[in-house]
This record gives structure tokens, C-alpha cells and sequence, in this order.
């Protein structure tokens, strides 16, 4: 039987965030991921596009129910992909940068400036020791969806960062990246159930 599944959104050279996606797929979803195009925003919602497709095409998968998911720069693509695609049925975005300091031809919008098109659930997870968005990069994400009556869950872990999604090390807290993975996995089981 066809089920939902969630596309995987990593930053160039990096590795999906093994954790989180070995329970995604042992609660029962169907997982693939893509490589974000380090030259171009564009050509990274492209890719996307193109993997939301084969993804969907799959027997296991229920083409209308299809999730993206990613950390830092892989949770802005979903977060744009979610704004912009209409194969997109959830977000779930983890420590997402927000505001560019500069936009460019390959980098033509900003993230937090597309969130009015965003019309599926969202999950955002911020920590407050990630220096690519700041509390006030935040607090203004928080009014947007506030303004436009967005279905969004923000999640918020004063002393979290990128190292919440990575290998257990001295500045990973285990407490607050089991609840992050509990809050993704509760997000999962709700938007598809």
C-alpha cells in the first residue's frame, strides 16, 4: 500500500541527518533524499522538483503526500520548496536561515519574504546559539506566520544549534535533540495521518 514519504534536503557534501531519518522510516515512511546545487537556489528548488517527482512515482508512495525535511541551508530549500512547489504537502525546516545578507541572480528572494505563498503545515526547529539566524530573524518569521494565520509549529532551544542534528559530541544536548526528533516525528504522524 502506497504511504506518505519525505524527501531528505542536505547541504552539499553533507549526510542526511541519520537519526532522524532512520525514524522516519521505522515509523513507517518512505525517505529519499537530494544534494542541494551550491551555485544556485534555482537550480536547488529544480533538483527538488525533480526528486519530489521520482519520489512520488515510486509504488510505495502516495504522490499526495509527499514531505520535505532538511537542516541549515537544506531546511531553507525546504522551506522554499514548500512555498513553491505543489507536490510539497508538509515542511518540516531545522534550523533554516531566514535572511540572506546579500541576494544575487542565483540567490534572487529571500526565505522569510516567501513565506506568504507557504499554504502546507510547517515545522520549524531553531536553536539559539546558531549564528546564521538570530533571534530577531525569528521573531519576525514567528510574526509572519502569525499575520498570515499559518498552520506552523516553531520550536524553539535557547542553547541548541546545528550540532542538534549532527554525531553526539560535547556541545550536543541528548535532551534537546530527543525532543527535536520527538517534535519531527509528532509533526510526521500528524500531517499524514
Amino acid at each position: 500500500m502506497a504511504g506518505p514519504a519525505w524527501l531528505w534536503i542536505r547541504e552539499s557534501g553533507a549526510e542526511v541527518w541519520a537519526e532522524g531519518a532512520r525514524a522516519l522510516s521505522d515509523a513507517g515512511f518512505a525517505c529519499a533524499d537530494v544534494e542541494l546545487d551550491v551555485t544556485s537556489d534555482r537550480a536547488s528548488l529544480a533538483r527538488i522538483e525533480a526528486a519530489l517527482r521520482e519520489l512520488g512515482a515510486r509504488a510505495d508512495v502516495d504522490e499526495r503526500n509527499l514531505g520535505v525535511i532538511g537542516i541549515g541551508l537544506g531546511g531553507t530549500l525546504a522551506l522554499l520548496a514548500g512555498c513553491t512547489s505543489r507536490r510539497v504537502r508538509a515542511v518540516a525546516c531545522l534550523q533554516p536561515v531566514l535572511v540572506f545578507e546579500e541576494l544575487s541572480a542565483s540567490r534572487p528572494f529571500q526565505p522569510i519574504e516567501l513565506l506568504l505563498n507557504l499554504d502546507v503545515p510547517l515545522l520549524a526547529v531553531f536553536g539559539g546559539r546558531d549564528g546564521r539566524t538570530t533571534p530577531a530573524h525569528v521573531a519576525s518569521f514567528r510574526r509572519q506566520c502569525e499575520l498570515g494565520a499559518k498552520h506552523v509549529e516553531l520550536v524553539e532551544f535557547a542553547d541548541g544549534g546545528l550540532e542538534l542534528f549532527g554525531a553526539p559530541n560535547e556541545a550536543r544536548r541528548a535532551s534537546d535533540a530527543h525532543a527535536a526528533l520527538a517534535r519531527v516525528l509528532a509533526f510526521a504522524a500528524d500531517t499524514f495521518q
